[in-house]
Order: C-alpha cells, then structure tokens, then sequence
C-alpha cells in the first residue's frame, strides 16, 4: 500500500493507516471511517428487521451476548477493536456486536455473497511469483468498505480489506507474507448451528489467522481448529504453497494449485460436500465466473502478471452468462463493492473500493 493521508477517500471507501493496541486502532477506524460505518450500521440493522419481521428479536440478541461472552475468552482482541470504534464512529456497540458475531442474520442473510477469487503462482506467472486476485460481492446489508494497514505494538503489521465496521472476514497480508481470501458458499441446506454460540464463532473468523498466522501450512490448522458453526470458501497462500480450502462446520477439504492456478466462487468441489453445493438452477452465477476465469487464467499460463489477475476481476461477459465484476443495485441484483491483489512474495495488497473496471483502467495495442 502506498500511503497518502493517515485516512484519505478511494472509489466509494476509504484507506486508512492504523497503530497502536486494538482499542487505539478502532478509535482511529471509527474516527477516521465514521459515515461508512454508521451507513454499514443502518443497512445491516435495516436488514435484519426485515428478515425478523414479525418475530421476537429477543432469541436472536440473546445469542449475540451468549457469543459476545465465549469471544471474550477466546479473541478478545475483536471485542477491544469494537469497542473502540463505537467510541471513533459514535455508533451503537450493541449493533456492532450483531454486526460482527451474529452470522445467521448480520452475514448469512446480508449478502449473496457471490465473490470470485482467482491466483496463479510459479510456473503459471511471467516471474515466477504469486499474485492472489478477489472480488467482494455483497447485496442487502453493509456494502461499503476500508483498505487498511495496521501496525501493532510488538511490531507486526497486516494489509487487509474489510466491510467497514464488519472486523471477522478480512481479506489480505501479513508480515509474514501469508495472503488470505475467502468467498460464501451458501445454500438452502446450509444450517448455521446457532446453539453453539457458547462455544464456537458463528461464521469462520479469519481475523486471527492473519493475525498470527506466519505460513500457509499454520494458516490451513489453525482454521482447522477454530470452532465454528459454519464455514465458506478460503484461498491461503505464502509463496511456497497455494491452496483452496472448502470449510464446513465439520471438516476442512484441501485443494492444492494445479499447474499453478487456484479459482473459487461459490460452490464446492469436494466430493463429500456435494450435498450442500447449489445447482446451476439456484445460482447459475458461481458455475459461469469459475468458467470464465479459469479460461482466462488458462489463456495468460505462463505470462500470467498482476495486470492478467486485474483484467479477470473486471471481465464483463456476454449476456445470458454472469459476469465476474458484477454492476448490480446493491440491493436485490449482487455488486462489485471492491477488488484486491496481494503479492505474498512482496508482502504489497492492492486495492480497488468500487467496481474493478472503474477504480482503474488500462490501454495497450489492439487486441489486449
């Protein structure tokens, strides 16, 4: 990230550069991100009247504080982080914490969630390095989003992208060099465990993976080991190994780079899964952009640049096929809210806070 202002506006975000303890950190998020959370905060707590219309919401916040007290124990880190950016953005916490730890409303029903990741590493790359490639799709809840990097205190630093206010699913970079990305993989017969919210997060949490993580192998177990009553799609990778990795509630199914390329969407390839993974009748998108951009990745092999991983995330395609940068209202019909680009090898993130082919655009000789 190159750094212009400790806060400073891109595309429909903003950057940030963040120091101190979590709770100093949050402060300076809120402060310097207060418009984007406080509309991320009304769109979420907007949404989940709507989908508890006509139902006693006094279960569904009883759940919030019972998981409230197990993160407490488990990542407290998160709990300070919000804390000070209530205190920053001047919003409530209590919506804070439904917007965090609550999945089953705040993120489940929040978001189509139809992300596409794409890498390419080694032997598939001009010069030999990993380039790691995300769009995030959301529609209905919070939309708007922060690039930041932070600094903490034993002098550690991570380059992520997060829903501004929204602090469990980062995508990005540590000082080690371990890139993390992640995408939904929703579907009517996937059931969030809500009773476990005494014991496990209710959607994955890759906040402390990237946190602590220092290569792609601790990354894989310490997922491995994170309670949690469901799962999604997640790319890690450190420039020695780069692997897709399909969590439930239950298990974790490992998909190693082949020929030096990764593609993930929003449906399962582990064939003991299959019975949670959407058909193409449900959600003809996540079968369409995996088409497309494994067949733009397989076109680039071998020349593949960070250039060729941008070009991917701002595809259009053809009408009736769905396209991977995705122009819809944000609200019904899913939309691009940003893309990024980590480099493990060089510990740089790039980031685009809009749609991909808008945020930057590039020209060449005909035909490119």
């Amino acid at each position: 990230m190159h750094r212009f202002a400790d806060v400073s506006c891109s595309g429909e975000g903003k950057v940030l550069y963040l120091k101190g303890t979590p709770y100093a950190q949050g402060k300076q998020l809120g402060a310097g991100a207060a418009d984007l959370i406080q509309e991320n905060v009304r769109r979420a707590t907007r949404l989940r009247d709507q989908v508890a219309a006509g139902r006693d919401q006094a279960d569904y916040h009883a759940i919030t504080r019972r998981n409230e007290a197990w993160v407490a124990r488990e990542f407290p880190e998160l709990l300070e982080e919000l804390a000070g950016i209530a205190e920053g953005a001047c919003v409530d916490y209590a919506e804070l914490l439904s917007l965090n730890l609550n999945g089953h409303i705040a993120y489940v029903y929040s978001t189509e969630m139809q992300c596409t990741q794409v890498l390419a590493t080694g032997t598939a790359t001009l010069d030999g390095k990993t380039y790691q490639g995300k769009t995030r799709d959301l529609s209905r809840g919070p939309l708007l989003q922060v690039l930041m990097h932070r600094e903490y205190d034993d002098g550690s630093y991570i380059n992520e992208i997060q829903t501004a206010g929204r602090m469990t699913i980062p995508d990005g970079i540590n000082q080690h060099g371990v890139s993390l990305t992640c995408s939904g993989m929703w579907s009517r017969r996937v059931i969030v465990d809500l009773p476990r919210a005494d014991v496990a997060w209710l959607t994955l949490n890759l906040q402390p993976i990237l946190r602590c993580a220092r290569s792609a192998d601790e990354a894989i177990q310490m997922i491995k080991e994170q309670p949690r009553a469901s799962g999604m799609q997640v790319i890690v990778a450190d420039g020695k190994r780069a692997v897709a990795l399909e969590v439930t509630d239950k298990v974790v199914r490992e998909f190693d780079a082949e020929e030096g390329v990764l593609v993930r969407t929003n449906h399962y390839f582990a064939p003991d899964l299959q019975h949670l993974v959407p058909n193409p009748t449900e959600d003809r998108s996540t079968y369409d952009r995996y088409a497309r951009a494994m067949e733009m990745l397989q076109q680039r092999h071998g020349q593949i640049t960070m250039q060729d991983i941008l070009r991917i995330m701002s595809d259009h395609s053809l009408p009736p096929a769905d396209s991977i940068c995705r122009h819809g209202d944000g609200e019904e019909r899913s939309k691009t809210c940003a893309a990024t680009i980590s480099c493990p090898e060089d510990r740089t993130m790039w980031g685009v806070l809009t749609n991909p082919c808008r945020g930057i655009q590039a020209v060449g000789s005909p035909g490119t």
